[in-house]
């Protein structure tokens, strides 16, 4: 009998034991083996917008603080989609006080108000590193700060020294190869069985036709070897400092404002693209400064 009982209550032991949950942190575990972050602190940043007009943001009492992650995710056969929603991705004060993203760079130089999910997706075998930024307001004085990042968390201090934005049109350079006036321009639009053949004209003047190369300086997205880049972002001051729009770039056979151009980087460095884009200007037209992302690029001048 007492052979007995000591046995039941070892029984009864081992499965108190084996009953007890597990560790909370296997539960809480993050999918993202988190390499580096980095703090930048800014006093204001100008809002990515087009059309030779500025948006600039401030907070009074506060600074503008960019929190850079590189990370690895961690694919099982199970799942090959990592998302984080913005609403776990925050700052948290000394004092306790939560704060939730205001933007993100969507590129370089490019910053955006709003929130960013972080999502990365596994094809194939190939795991890539994710990039991801967020920018909070956070209170002048402030020197530390706990950063979330869904399960993952880890303490950051803020940059004594305030930074400027950076331009988007320094990552860029511009070569032109051609400026002239022209009277019009053939065009095609597309109909049910093909194309149909039109011809635009400036009803009070002239186009300017201006031919350019561009070369990346730099990756300007998440990729160090891809630039990307949009007929919406090339523009045009005149003599008197009035900002162009295009009328749009010759793609395929018409004018439009839609082409996205991705560039590479390879071993013989970044490769270059040739563009053609046309605005709506007085028969007189002489000098210019070409821009990218409102800022200006080259100079040019009808001969």
């Amino acid at each position: 009998m007492k052979r007995i009982a000591t046995f039941l209550f070892v029984l009864a032991l081992v499965l108190t034991l084996g009953a007890a949950p597990g560790p909370a942190q296997d539960k809480a575990q993050s999918p993202l083996n988190v390499t580096t972050v980095e703090a930048t602190a800014y006093e204001q940043l100008p809002v990515f917008a087009l059309g030779g007009v500025q948006e600039m943001l401030k907070l009074d009492g506060k600074l503008l603080v960019a929190v850079n992650v590189t990370a690895l995710p961690q694919f099982t056969p199970t799942m090959r989609r990592i998302r984080i929603s913005h609403r776990d991705i925050v700052v948290v004060t000394p004092q306790g006080e939560t704060l939730g993203m205001i933007g993100f760079f969507r590129r370089f130089g490019q910053f955006e108000v709003g929130a960013n999910n972080l999502s990365a997706y596994k094809w194939g075998s190939r795991v890539k590193p994710v990039n991801y930024n967020a920018v909070f307001a956070v209170p002048k004085g402030v020197k530390d700060l706990t950063f979330k990042l869904g399960a993952y968390s880890t303490k950051i201090q803020v940059p004594s020294k305030v930074q400027t934005a950076a331009e988007a049109a320094s990552a860029v350079k511009i070569n032109l190869l051609g400026v002239r006036l022209v009277p019009q321009v053939k065009t095609s639009r597309r109909v049910a069985r093909g194309r149909v053949e039109t011809t635009v004209t400036n009803l009070y003047g002239a186009l300017l036709e201006v031919r350019f190369n561009l070369t990346p300086l730099r990756a300007n997205g998440m990729s160090p070897t891809h630039f990307f880049w949009f007929s919406r972002w090339i523009g045009l001051i005149d003599a008197a400092g009035t900002y162009l729009a295009p009328v749009g770039e010759r793609f395929m056979g018409k004018l439009t404002l839609n082409v996205s151009h991705n560039l590479s980087k390879g071993s013989a460095g970044w490769r270059s693209t040739t563009a053609t884009f046309y605005f709506a200007v007085p028969k007189n037209f002489k000098q210019f400064k070409l821009t990218y992302c409102n800022r200006p690029v080259a100079s040019g001048e009808v001969k």
